[in-house]
Parts: structure tokens; sequence; C-alpha cells
């Protein structure tokens, strides 16, 4: 899994991981590691790739310019979880992304992410409990079944699904929620289910699907 990385008022760059992913993912009987480099010896440990929430992916990096001034931007970060997933994946190993990691995923899969929602489509998703449709051909519907109350809090989002993703569950404005890949272990969640907030079902499942395909 990754961490979140600023840097402090010395320069240096430090890194952050809630403590929801490391326990979920005890939870579901894996063993965390977290990764902050791209190194093969490291990559090889991993039996699957966890991409956590986190800041805004440079634009660039999916093909546009940069048209808003208000993105949290950390590109080198961007260039580390990007490298990492496109290993992950080139390798057919599970990779789960969560909020900002499901972007991850879209991207290194060739699509692109709507860069500020407020701005481009009039709508917010800023700390909000609300339902999504889930499709019901999906590996989630056959999860949670056709809906689900979650808790997104985010400003970038899929907007062009890359090739083979499908969109397992969408906002009822539209947004785009969940995906999965139809022949690839890589899935996503744009929520956040390593949170227990009220209303949420137990979204231990998810990460049990992730861990047991990394066993194999």
């Amino acid at each position: 899994m990754t961490a979140a990385a600023a840097v402090n008022r010395r320069g240096t760059r430090e890194h952050r991981l809630s403590d929801g992913y490391i326990k979920m993912i005890e939870k579901a009987g894996g063993v965390p590691i977290v990764a902050f480099s791209a190194e093969k010896p490291l990559l090889e440990l991993g039996g699957g790739l966890l991409l956590t929430g986190g800041g805004d992916i440079d634009p660039p990096l999916f093909g546009e310019p940069l048209s808003f001034n208000n993105l949290a931007i950390d590109r080198e970060k961007d260039e580390l979880e990007l490298s990492l997933a496109k290993w992950f994946i080139r390798n057919e190993k599970p990779v789960f992304g969560i909020c900002r990691g499901m972007q991850v995923i879209n991207v290194a899969l060739g699509g692109t992410l709507w860069q500020d929602l407020e701005n481009q489509l009039g709508t917010l998703h800023e700390d909000t409990a609300h339902d999504v449709l889930i499709a019901p051909e999906s590996e989630l519907h056959g999860m949670f079944g056709g809906r689900l109350r979650v808790n997104s809090f985010h400003h970038q989002a899929v907007k062009r699904p890359a090739d083979g993703v499908i969109v397992s569950a969408r906002a009822g404005d539209g947004v785009i929620e969940a995906i999965e890949h139809n022949s690839l272990p890589v899935f996503g969640v744009q929520w956040h289910p390593e949170v227990a907030s009220d209303g949420m079902p137990d979204m231990t499942s998810l990460f049990d699907k992730f861990v047991r395909g990394a066993e194999k």
C-alpha cells in the first residue's frame, strides 16, 4: 500500500497513512507493506497493491492541461503510484484503489478524470453520506446488492473509463463511484471503506476480496 506524502518545514518528505487501511488489511488476513519506491525487489514482495486516498492527480498525466488552481498536486507521489499500478496490472496481480487510488487505476490504464467536480459538473462530494446505485452484473452487486450507503469526499473523479474498465456504481448525480476490470483482478471504490461511518454496512468483504486475490 502507499502512504500520503508531504514536505515538512525542514524540507524533508513525511509519509502518513491512516491506520484504518492497515487494520482492514490485517482483519482480512493480509500483511501490509508500505511502499515508498517502485524498486523491483520491493514490488516482488507484494501479492497485491492497495492504492489509498490522498490529493489530486496532475492533469497532464491523463492528457489534459491544468485548468484549475485549487488542486493539491504532488507529482512525485503521482508518478510513484502510477508506476506501481502499471507494474501490478502488467503482472496481473490484484490492485484495489480507494478514493484517489481508484482514480490512479483509471489513469494508469489510460482513462481520464474530472479535474474539479464543482467547477466542471456543478456537484459537490465533500464529506457527504449518500447512496450509490450498483450495476446489476457487477461483482460489487454480488457483495452489496443494488444500493449502498457510502461516505465520499473528493473533487476529482473518473471521467472517461479506460478500456476494459466497467463502471460498477454511480452516485445519484451520475458521478462514477466504483469500477472493476473486465478481465483483471483490478477494482476501485470512490468512497472510504476503511472508515466506519454511520449508515454504512460492513465493508470487510472488499478487503477480503483483495487479500484472497493477493494470496493466489
